[in-house]
């Protein structure tokens, strides 16, 4: 739990704030990379032999992962329409109320790709469904091919 709460917030972090401070991301990333060494040590170290746990995924993590994406897309698009000095001279022609009606408008453009990239990209790549179908049809002919041999053999004896 801990684990998965530490990397969503490292994720959130990143996502949401990265507008206003460019080096995020390195920073987190040299936080996880700093993480990865500590939990090796104390897993060479100290608890030779980790817990196992039975997971069939992320669980709930996934929807908090998504709800963070829209967070982020949101506050992302706030915070460049109203801080940004690129939106200043746009203010002054279109003026505040146009701008923040820009703003909801590209907002609500990100949400749409993020989406219809969510529908679109595949939870499981190409290459292991096959595999997972090839399997799936050789256990299916071995077995096949079992009850024929079994079936056979029985008509011999009788």
């Amino acid at each position: 739990f801990t684990e998965y709460l530490f990397a969503v917030t490292q994720f959130a972090y990143v996502t949401c704030f990265s507008v206003i401070l460019p080096i995020t991301p390195l920073i987190v990333l040299f936080n996880h990379l700093l993480n990865m060494r500590l939990d090796a040590f104390k897993l060479c170290r100290g608890r030779r032999r980790p817990l196992a746990l039975k997971t069939g995924g992320i669980g709930v993590w996934n929807h908090v992962l998504h709800v963070v994406t829209v967070i982020a897309i949101l506050t992302n698009c706030s915070l460049m329409a109203l801080t940004s000095s690129q939106f200043s001279w746009l203010a002054n022609e279109i003026g505040t109320l146009g701008v923040f009606a820009l703003a909801i408008g590209w907002e609500h453009f990100m949400l749409l790709v993020k989406y219809i990239m969510q529908l679109t990209v595949s939870r499981m790549p190409q290459t292991v469904q096959d595999e997972i179908r090839r399997k799936k049809y050789d256990q299916e002919r071995k077995r096949y091919m079992q009850l024929r041999l079994k079936k056979r053999n029985s008509s011999y004896g009788t």
